[in-house]
Parts: structure tokens; sequence; C-alpha cells
């Protein structure tokens, strides 16, 4: 049976995945990941730094998928770091992230 908080199989081994290779396992594997229907202009959010959604949508699109997930990834691990979600650290931390190809083949 799921219940609300219950992660999507799929969606947690790709963070699973993608926090062993991109974040050095430092972020907590007690994040749920879940589809859900989020409004037409987002794809995915980290609702809390335990929760990250991604909408229905992007279950055909497997690489915007992946890239939408290293972007949320990047809030939950600058949380209490960067009160603005799109500030300097985040942007900063994007960039580390793609210099270091966490997003090639994906953009």
């Amino acid at each position: 049976m799921r219940t609300r908080n219950a992660s999507d199989a799929k969606l947690k081994r790709i963070y699973r995945r993608l926090n062993r290779q991109w974040f050095g396992r430092k972020l907590s594997d007690d994040v749920v990941v879940r589809w859900t229907h989020l409004d037409k202009h987002t794809q995915a959010e980290a609702t809390t730094p335990q929760l990250l959604q991604f909408d229905a949508a992007l279950k055909k699109w497997p690489r915007t998928l992946e890239f939408a997930m290293v972007h949320e990834m990047t809030h939950i691990e600058l949380w209490d770091v960067d009160e603005d979600h799109h500030g300097d650290r985040w942007q900063a931390r994007m960039l580390e992230l793609a210099i270091a190809g966490a997003f090639r083949y994906l953009w």
C-alpha cells in the first residue's frame, strides 16, 4: 500500500545514483521523491529539504527529469545556506556541477 510519504521506486533509484555521482552521498537518503501534477510552469520542486516532487509529464522526458532532479537536489544541498533559492551560492554550485559534467547530454 502506498502512502502519501512514500517515494516512487524509480525516482528514488535516480536520486540515489545522482546523490552518489554528484553529491558524494551527502544528501539524506530519507528524502521522499515522488510524482505529482504541478502547475504548467513548474516541472519540479523541492517543497522541503525532505520532499522532491516531479510533474508526471516528465515521465516522457528522462533527460529533462534528470536535469530537474540535479537542480532540485542542489536546492536541498543549500537549503540552510542560501536564502535566495536561485541566488549566488546556488548559481555557483550549479556551475560547479555543470563543469564537472553533471549535465552532459542532458541539455
